[in-house]
């Protein structure tokens, strides 16, 4: 179970995750934001690696937490998927760190990061249910609804690519108005096109899909 020092090295490491890469931070550099000796931080953490197993959960549990929510809030399979599009672009605008970075590192070291595989896989198949349901009820065209499952988290997570914060947007030179909601409108509008069998009912004039319970 985690306790307050613990949260407080995963929310250091974070951070310094997020300003300098996995690669750029170091035990001794987690350790003087949290105030500890670097003996003292391995009591709680082996290494570098077992922080970021801790931080990488989260990766997958924001999305989880969103599929399931909007399975329970709308009944409509277009409904469902363009929501979480909605919500999921949201969540990794407001990410801390490149979520491609948590992938290839997870990619590395698949013993240690074997529950992130396994939260990975379970959301892909959340998704993909989603999709096999639109098509069952001829809702969405006939697709390979796993390759479809992977597209899009893959154009939910390429935003990070792209999309900065507030704080950087402010900085000279870089030109970025977009809300993370418009931006995953945006997705949203695009993946429905393409997957329903009349693409001007999507459905996202008719709900509020970044609102808990769609409403």
């Amino acid at each position: 179970m985690e306790g307050p020092v613990d949260a407080e090295i995963v929310a250091a490491a974070a951070r310094r995750f997020a300003k300098h890469g996995v690669n750029g931070t170091t035990m001794a550099d987690i350790a003087e934001d949290v105030g500890l000796g670097v003996s003292s931080l391995y009591y709680y953490f082996r290494n570098k690696h077992a922080v970021l197993e801790r931080i990488v959960v989260e990766v997958n549990e924001a999305p989880l937490r969103i599929i399931t929510d909007v399975r329970a809030s709308f009944a409509d399979p277009a409904e469902q998927l363009y929501a979480f599009i909605v919500r999921d672009a949201i969540a990794l605008c407001e990410f801390p760190f490149d979520i491609n970075e948590i992938h290839r590192l997870a990619g590395e070291d698949p013993d240690t990061f074997d529950r992130y595989w396994t939260d990975r896989r379970r959301l892909q198949t959340d998704v993909q249910r989603v999709i096999d349901e639109g098509v069952a009820s001829q809702v969405f065209r006939p697709v390979d609804s796993a390759l479809m499952a992977l597209t899009v988290l893959a154009n939910d997570e390429a935003v990070q690519n792209w999309y900065r914060p507030p704080a950087v947007r402010a900085r000279p030179g870089v030109n970025q108005s977009l809300s993370p909601e418009a931006i995953g409108r945006h997705l949203a509008e695009l993946t429905l096109r393409g997957l329903l069998r009349n693409p001007e009912n999507t459905p996202g004039g008719r709900l509020d899909p970044a609102a808990p319970g769609g409403t």
